[in-house]
């Protein structure tokens, strides 16, 4: 149930009474609230969390208005559907309204009379008022200039247009610059003029001569003999088809064959990795020193006199001592 408070001809729907459902019995559950959610209405416009504290001239406006036109509904004069389609910045509806009114007025409001005679109230009021204002509210306090009731602006809707433009003509040239250093056709039409070259280092290479028939279609009959073509053969399921590349049009794009850039990390053996990093494991090995002083060399190199698992034999000799034998002599380990 809506309750409608009227004050003179405002009619402000605001405050509502609704029958409440209370659950039986008499436990109150840690798992399930008996708070009950209201349902949304039409009929009923959500708060906003602004609070004015102020004194406005158009509030002075606004009642005139009111007590002259009465109760009317705003929407009959902005909620046309037919409005989201135009460009227009205002409501002409509106519009009409609002000049119908303000025919009566003889000269503009005096905001400077109105804004002295605040001057004399002590402001502090004001300061006190926005103490006492939740954080989340938005005040306006002082002195407050805003719409009256019958202005509001209207934000045109953006449109979305397209178009297709089809450009047509033809381009005869008439005139030719150098055909090696510069090309250059005029439009007789005017649509377009373009221009291009080799590039500088390539001018003398770039002409009919380094073509494969050449100039005189016998071969190419430049100076240098050679020609500017290179054969590109590809594989299919009917075989190889070969093609034959002389328009020349590497001068103009520089893509030459071979100037392919390889990028590699720098690392020219990595197949060897595993081998790079190897992972070895220590072991403990008892040392048997045999001195060249004390122990001939023969019976010590001999295949038989192998060290015990776990040791390593080392011999040992003075510089002064005999030279010992090659591997391939005869009494090597004799």
């Amino acid at each position: 149930m809506t309750y409608n408070i009227q004050d003179t001809n405002k009619l402000i729907n605001k405050i509502r009474f609704e029958d409440n459902t209370i659950p039986t019995g008499d436990t109150l559950s840690p798992f399930r609230g008996i708070a009950q959610t209201t349902e949304a209405s039409a009929s009923y416009t959500e708060n906003i969390n602004y609070l004015e504290v102020a004194f406005s001239p158009q509030n002075e406006i606004n009642d005139d208005i009111v007590s002259q036109l009465g109760y009317f509904n705003i929407g009959d004069y902005i909620g046309d559907p037919r409005q989201r389609s135009s460009s227009l910045e205002y409501y002409p509806d509106l519009n009409n309204l609002r000049d119908d009114y303000f025919e009566k007025y003889l000269k503009n409001y005096d905001l400077v009379d109105f804004v002295r005679l605040i001057k004399f109230f002590d402001n502090s009021l004001f300061k006190m008022v926005k103490d006492f204002v939740p954080a989340r509210t938005s005040l306006a306090s002082g002195i407050v200039i805003k719409q009256h009731l019958l202005e509001r602006n209207k934000y045109p809707q953006p449109q979305v247009t397209h178009s297709n433009h089809y450009y047509t003509g033809s381009v005869t040239s008439h005139q030719v610059w150098d055909h090696i250093n510069e090309v250059s056709y005029i439009s007789s039409s005017r649509i377009e003029s373009f221009s291009g070259g080799p590039g500088g280092m390539f001018n003398e290479f770039n002409s009919t001569t380094t073509s494969p028939l050449g100039s005189l279609g016998q071969g190419p009959n430049n100076s240098f003999p050679i020609t500017q073509s290179w054969n590109e053969t590809t594989p299919s399921l009917s075989g190889s088809i070969t093609r034959v590349h002389d328009s020349q049009r590497e001068f103009y794009d520089g893509e030459f064959s071979g100037s392919t850039l390889l990028i590699t990390n720098g690392e020219l053996n990595s197949g060897c990795d595993e081998f790079k990093n190897v992972s070895t494991t220590g072991a403990n090995y008892k040392i048997r020193m045999y001195s060249g002083s004390d122990y001939s060399f023969g019976p010590f190199i001999d295949t038989l006199n192998l060290p015990l698992d776990g040791n390593i034999s080392i011999w040992y000799q003075n510089p002064s001592s005999p030279t010992l034998p090659y591997p391939d002599t005869p009494t090597f380990g004799m």
